[in-house]
């Protein structure tokens, strides 16, 4: 009953969000998923067809990022690291490579930018990034999500708005999509 109550208290935070920004809903925001990976960071997805689109709302007003580590160990992982900065939409889709403390841009490893279309706002003290992906992107950078199966996540919240700064939480789950 308590689950209940709180996804019913976060379904009607977002759509005041939406209301005060003026924002039409996008078809990526009926969200038919979610997860509380911290009482800090919150994901949305849904999946239509062979692409996936998520929401992060984080409480931070830095970046927000999510990455899906690509070998077991966890040193290397596809990363989508995105902020907010006066009213505009910074979104990264990179890659960490093992060794590195920071991911790469996947388009400078030899990749492709694979984000399909993104938005994002600050609202009281929280960070909203939504973007859309393909399950499969065919990009050796990117992680192929198996919406039939677990998938290891990684999250992290940062403090400032850089793709390249320092997270002051983070964490990882697994998730079915």
């Amino acid at each position: 009953m308590k689950f209940l109550h709180i996804k019913i208290l976060v379904t009607v935070l977002v759509w005041i969000i939406l209301i005060k920004c003026g924002a039409e809903e996008p078809t990526f925001l009926k969200r038919k998923s979610e997860k509380k990976l911290s009482d800090n960071y919150y994901l949305y997805w849904n999946i239509s067809n062979d692409t996936i689109y998520f929401e992060i709302m984080a409480r931070t007003k830095g970046c927000v990022a999510l990455g899906f580590p690509v070998n077991t160990d966890g040193s290397e992982a596809d990363f989508i690291i995105g902020y907010v900065k006066e009213s505009m939409v910074y979104l990264n889709d990179g890659f960490k490579l093992s060794g590195e403390e920071k991911q790469i841009p996947d388009v400078i490893l030899g990749g492709s930018n694979d984000i399909i279309e993104f938005k994002g706002r600050e609202w009281n003290n929280f960070t909203i990034i939504e973007f859309s992906r393909k399950l499969n992107t065919q990009d050796q950078f990117d992680y192929s999500i198996d919406p039939k199966k677990s998938n290891k996540v990684i999250w992290a919240i940062g403090d400032n708005d850089s793709i390249n700064g320092e997270f002051i939480e983070f964490g990882t789950d697994e998730v079915v999509f």
